[in-house]
């Protein structure tokens, strides 16, 4: 998940650098919906139903709650395990996540596609973001696949 963050931030910053203020705007913008979806993947709903010792956390969870054997946590039961984030979140949530990310690259694309015709050393940036959408597509088929 590091990544993802550290992806965003260093297009976020070059944008502001390297770009007019509409592209710089519509990238920020785009960088703090992604932010706002990443954030809301994470949240874990309190489950205030009857309640079961979980022996591998020693701690009281939800009954309707299972120990993920990766994350080494007691999570929902309709949540996943995804190697992408490195954490269990729910398949509505990864969703929405997975969307605003291919959303946020393709702008991103569109602006480097649009630069490189005027400064060619922009088509290495603009490979970078074609090898960060394959990963988001890959990693997309295995959650699918996972199901």
């Amino acid at each position: 998940m590091n990544w993802i963050f550290a992806y965003v931030f260093v297009n976020t910053v070059y944008s502001l650098a390297s770009y007019d203020e509409a592209t710089s705007l519509a990238i920020i913008f785009s960088s703090i919906l992604l932010v706002y979806f990443t954030m809301s993947m994470f949240y874990v709903v309190p489950d205030v139903d009857a309640k079961q010792f979980c022996t591998k956390c020693n701690k009281q969870t939800g009954q309707s709650n299972i120990h993920c054997k990766i994350c080494k946590r007691c999570v929902p039961i309709d949540y996943k395990h995804t190697k992408l984030t490195n954490s269990c979140t729910k398949e509505l949530f990864f969703t929405r996540f997975i969307r605003t990310f291919k959303l946020y690259i393709v702008i991103n694309i569109i602006v480097s596609i649009f630069y490189s015709v005027f400064y060619l050393p922009h088509l290495a940036y603009l490979r970078v973001h074609f090898i960060i959408l394959r990963k988001v597509y890959q990693t997309q088929k295995e959650v699918v696949n996972n199901v």
